[in-house]
């Protein structure tokens, strides 16, 4: 169903009627009162008719902002109780007294009179003995004021006897009810007759409104005073007039504090300055007919709101009414008139046979004003993600003499977005202030012909540009050519695929001749509006397509046009392993995705953090997350780009290349392992430096908070038994940071000496640990022996991922104690390990026996889940299935609850986790790789790797999270390189587990390559391992068909120990021959998940040749 508002039939609170209607009576004072008084000035009335309608707007702009806030935390999962009667009640209250209190900055009012009204278990106001006093007070303070504002208004001493709890009651009535018993009390002339439109869209620069909806709005020059000049020309009777000039309403603009100025100046009269309250002109008409420029000239790229208030009745334009219900409020918008509705209603409107010209729709935006689900929507649900090219539902004009025509609404033709559009040049989220990105919209002035092809696909014009990015339901134009046809009804509606629905705020109709059932509408322009006219015959020819997909080429990536490639990109300078994968498109954008990503890794390992943002990889998505509609643009990275890193890297000694000291702490474990793994860990020394004085300098007791550098989360407190904390429980990124730290460590070759040094450290991390644990009666107190976490994983409750991060990083620190000779502190950090580990097995594991993460999480593809498997390979093994079975008992349960979650979350056989690039498809792709499970494994690389290209961006940079179009035909990124930190550590790590080099055991090496088995030829060189305690590099090749499996490996220096496992072994194959360098050995096939492989063990050559022969029984 389509949303039609209207303000005049919605149904308020009890205490909202109550303040309206008592408002309304102050202000507009009985006969009696009028007849004593002749001082009363069309001016007062003016303003105390527009003082109401701010009044009436603002309540109902209220409810609405409230409603939206809840709807949108209900989408993210969050649960609010179902209210009682009494607590309904309470929650209009506290909703009216918010909107009196943004209304008393032009009416002032003592809010905490009504606040002291709102007891526990809230109390009804209007069932308060005291509500009619207090009321009455109230407004008895306000009319003194306004008594000192406007001199002709002494007499409202004289109303106070009129206010009776009798009148009060009335508000229980409908608004329509309420001001028929305001006229009932007789009100004069001059306040029924007075008129007020809204005029803020009718504002535009140059000589008209642009063809077109406006693309481009370069930012202002602040550092020279700026200002821009609005005008707009209006048709009047003769009549007495006030132009009210409202206030920004923003704090901010273009990243400045709001310095606003300039002037509003009707036709020759004098420039009227604007002041913080805003501004008020009056002018008079003298002749019918006149017609009087407006102009605003002030410090902001947009207009502010404007209205017309006048005394005179405006004349009717020709031939033009509303297709609407009586209600809604008076505007002209490029010169046409609409009656604007704000609410909802059923989506239908009767058109009584008229015969229709022109059709003009306001609004042309959508309910959720969302760009996608982002990771906020369960899994396999694109019911929240809104793509050009999408319909998202229907005009169905019903003609006069039968039939029907369906005109559909569609993304990028006549629908659009209002505030993911409009954040491109106000950018409001995340505490900034309101910047302009016009420069670096589509990449600059090269991107240009993109802001081109939207100005011409998209048929619609603007409507209300609003100031800032808010949702505005006037915010475009459609206009329909009906070609003069009779019309009975519109109906306008959704579709079921996509929740919300269109919104259509107003519709205005041109007609052949007059209609006595529609309500006509006023006349203030005689110019023609400019708009993009729309033929039905355009639209059944689908006209619109063409130009709708080049929009779609602008925003999104197609799948079609991925590259066709013969061998893989690399960037420019490069240096670092050397991949060459063959056999599938996927494995040479494989290769891409490495060649690329590996050195993304280390660019965020310099001296210091970085933040979450890539170092080196410029693309965003305007709006980001969910209001990411597509709209991207490009920055300036810290360090330039991937190619200006690696000069960088190679010119500066290490520690020497700074970054910004700032990193979200469960990214920042992932991207040391990285970048070590891959070789560039030039700086991780003083990284890890870096952190470890985070640790000891934001949070007390030691730990690292979410993002380290940052002192927002240094200023948290609570009180634990006799310690105040300081900080937050961000237990899975303290986690990270300690077997991050352990990583760096192993591959440095285990040096007694770095760990000796950064010792304090190490066992504070660990200390962390103990004491949660410890002083759990004192908080949070719920009786659990696990980690009760602060973050995005868990939001204030406990789950598999926070917990078991820290257990593998304990786990990890036993070891560096031993190292070290410190037997007490391994013991009890054994007795720590122990208690921590059955904790888990106790309260994390669900009654299906699967590990429990919160429902209400931001990861809602819950692949983290699968924690215990995924952290394997750092530092224990690449063979989990196998090394963790050989374990102890807790070993072998954690290995089989992983396996029952996996298969849990395999149910569906959905392989697109790729709106999270590591907490989704990089978890899962790890997890289906360490498992063996290689049907899905290749899938999932597959995904990965098909969708990290971003053509408009960095290319084949991974980006945070991927979101694809119901069809699976084209996508959008989430953020951009925006957050792109976890994301890619995970994703890359899952494609370095593909490669199969698991030193964790430095003494026996273990070559367990799992490539898809539709791949042919694999080939690494120069790949970083670890042998005794010595980095060296290796190089191997591996060749396969059907017939035969070739693995050739050579190793720089000599080693102790090494085995190799091959496969899959294709089903119905048996292996008729194997050797190692010509030598025949005997080769068995090990099932292991879905799979069959074949180990050769204990080589001890640095180089050799492995032959597999196979033959299929089955021919």
């Amino acid at each position: 169903m389509c949303i039609l508002p209207m303000v005049t039939t919605c149904s308020w609170s009890h205490v909202a009627r109550i303040m309206c209607l008592s408002f309304l009576l102050f202000n507009y004072p009985s006969p009696t009162v009028f007849a004593d008084e002749s001082a009363v000035t069309d001016q007062a009335v003016s303003v105390l008719y527009v003082r109401g309608n701010t009044w009436l707007d603002t309540l109902c702009n209220t409810r609405q902002r409230v409603q939206a806030w809840r709807t949108e935390e209900e989408r993210k999962g969050r649960r609010f109780p179902v209210p009682n009667e009494s607590d309904v009640v309470q929650s209009d209250i506290e909703e009216a007294v918010e909107a009196w209190k943004a209304f008393s900055a032009d009416f002032p009012v003592e809010a905490r009179d009504l606040e002291q009204y709102l007891q526990p278990g809230g109390v009804a106001l209007l069932e308060n003995p005291d509500a009619g006093r207090m009321v009455r007070s109230c407004l008895e303070r306000n009319l003194e004021q306004l008594a000192c504002d406007y001199p002709g208004f002494e007499f409202i001493q004289q109303t106070k006897q009129h206010i009776t709890d009798e009148i009060i009651t009335q508000a229980n009535a409908s608004l329509d009810q309420t001001l028929i018993a305001l006229m009932s009390l007789g009100q004069t002339a001059n306040v029924l007759n007075a008129s007020r439109t809204d005029i803020t869209g009718n504002w535009h620069e140059g000589d008209d409104h642009p063809p077109h909806i406006k693309t481009r709005q370069p930012p202002m020059d602040w550092e020279n005073q700026e200002t821009r000049t609005f005008r707009q020309t209006l048709t009047l009777p003769v009549g007495a007039y006030q132009v009210v000039i409202g206030t920004p309403g923003v704090p901010s603009d273009e990243g400045r504090p709001l310095n606003w100025h300039g002037t509003i100046k009707v036709g020759d009269g004098p420039a009227v300055a604007l002041t913080a309250d805003g501004a008020r002109v009056d002018f008079i008409v003298a002749e019918n007919g006149g017609e009087e420029t407006l102009e605003l000239c002030h410090s902001l790229a947009r207009p502010v709101n404007t209205c017309l208030i006048g005394t005179a009745r405006l004349p009717l334009r020709p031939l033009t009414y509303a297709a609407h219900p009586a209600g809604g409020h008076q505007a002209i918008l490029r010169g046409i008139p609409f009656l604007v509705s704000s609410g909802t209603r059923p989506g239908e409107v009767a058109c009584y046979g008229a015969k229709v010209r022109v059709a003009y729709f306001l609004g042309m935006i959508h309910s959720e004003d969302i760009g996608n689900g982002s990771w906020y929507s369960p899994k396999g649900d694109h019911s929240r993600s809104y793509f050009v090219g999408d319909q998202a539902g229907t005009i169905e004009i019903q003609w006069a003499d039968g039939g029907e025509t369906l005109v559909p609404l569609i993304f990028g033709f006549n629908l659009w977005w209002s505030r993911p559009w409009d954040l491109a040049w106000h950018s409001d989220q995340f505490g900034n202030p309101g910047l302009n990105r016009d420069e670096v919209l589509f990449g600059g002035p090269s991107g240009d012909h993109f802001r081109t092809d939207i100005e011409n696909g998209l048929q619609l014009v603007d409507g209300y540009r609003v100031l800032g990015a808010k949702t505005s339901d006037q915010r475009f134009i459609f206009s329909l050519d009906l070609g003069g046809r009779a019309v009975a009804a519109m109906k306008f509606y959704g579709v079921k695929e996509l929740s919300g629905e269109p919104i259509i705020s107003a519709v205005t109709l041109e007609t052949a001749e007059p209609i006595e059932t529609l309500r006509s509408l006023p006349l203030l322009s005689t110019r023609p509006p400019i708009t993009k006219m729309v033929t039905l015959e355009a639209i059944a020819n689908k006209e619109y397509e063409p130009g709708m997909r080049k929009i779609m080429h602008a925003f999104y990536t197609f799948l079609d046009d991925l590259p066709k490639l013969e061998k893989p990109e690399i960037p420019e300078g490069y240096f670092g392993p050397r991949y060459d994968f063959q056999g599938r498109p996927e494995a040479l954008y494989a290769a891409c995705y490495l060649y690329r990503n590996g050195p993304e890794c280390g660019s965020h390992v310099p001296a210091s953090g970085v933040g979450c943002v890539s170092p080196v990889s410029s693309g965003y998505l305007v709006g980001l997350y969910q209001k990411g509609m597509g709209l991207w643009a490009l920055n300036r990275p810290l360090f330039g780009s991937l190619e200006e890193w690696f000069k960088l890297y190679t010119e500066k000694a290490p520690g020497e290349l700074a970054g910004r000291k700032n990193a979200w702490t469960r990214g920042a474990g992932k991207l040391l392992r990285e970048a070590k793994a891959f070789g560039y860990c030039k700086h991780a020394d003083a990284y890890i430096d870096w952190l470890d004085h985070c640790l000891f300098t934001e949070a007390n007791p030691p730990h690292w908070n979410r993002v380290a550098g940052s002192s927002a989360y240094s200023k948290l407190r609570r009180q634990v038994g006799d310690i105040v904390e300081q900080g937050n429980r961000e237990n899975d990124g303290h986690g990270n940071c300690m077997w991050g730290r352990y990583m760096v460590w192993h591959w440095s070759g285990k040096p007694k000496e770095w760990n000796e040094k950064r010792w304090n450290a190490t066992a504070a991390a660990v200390e962390w640990i103990q004491w949660q644990l410890d002083t759990e009666k004192h908080f949070p107190n719920r009786g659990k022996e696990v980690l009760f976490t602060e973050s995005e994983c868990a939001g204030g409750a406990y789950d598999i991922y926070s917990s078991f991060n820290c257990l593998h990083g304990l786990k990890l620190s036993i070891r560096m104690a031993e190292q070290l000779g410190k037997a007490e502190t391994v013991k009890r950090w054994q007795t720590l390990y122990e208690r921590l580990r059955r904790g888990i097995r106790q309260h994390l594991v669900k009654d299906d026996g699967t590990w429990h993460t919160e429902e209400g999480c931001d990861w809602q593809d819950h692949a983290h889940a699968l924690v215990p498997v995924t952290m394997a390979s750092d530092g224990d093994s690449f063979t989990p299935l196998q090394d963790y079975a050989a374990g102890d008992e807790l070993d072998r349960e954690f290995i089989q609850i992983s396996l029952a979650t996996y298969r849990r979350l395999m149910r569906s056989k959905d392989y697109y986790c790729i709106r999270m690039y590591g907490y989704g498809q990089g978890y899962m792709t790890q997890a289906a790789l360490l498992l063996d499970e290689m049907a899905d494994a290749e899938q999932f690389i597959n995904v990965l790797v098909r969708h990290s290209y971003l053509p408009h961006m960095a290319g084949w940079a991974c980006p945070e999270g991927i979101i694809l179009h119901r069809s699976g035909k084209y996508y959008l990124p989430v953020n951009g390189y925006a957050g792109q930190d976890s994301h890619l550590g995970e994703a890359t790590k899952a494609m370095r587990l593909m490669l199969g080099v698991d030193d964790n055991d430095s003494e026996h090496i273990r070559l367990v390559p799992r490539y898809p088995a539709t791949w042919t030829r694999m080939e690494i060189k120069d790949w970083p391992v670890l042998t005794g305690s010595d980095r060296q590099k290796l190089r191997y090749t591996y060749e396969r068909s059907a017939e035969r499996h070739r693995f050739v490996y050579a190793f720089e220096q000599p080693l102790k120990r090494l085995s190799v496992r091959l496969g899959p072994i294709p089903e119905g194959a048996v292996v008729s021959r194997a050797t190692v360098l010509g030598r025949d050995i005997q080769a068995e096939i090990e099932p292991s998940g879905d799979s069959r492989w074949v180990w050769i063990r204990d080589l001890d050559k640095a180089t050799g040749e492995i032959d597999l022969v196979l033959q299929n029984v089955d021919r």
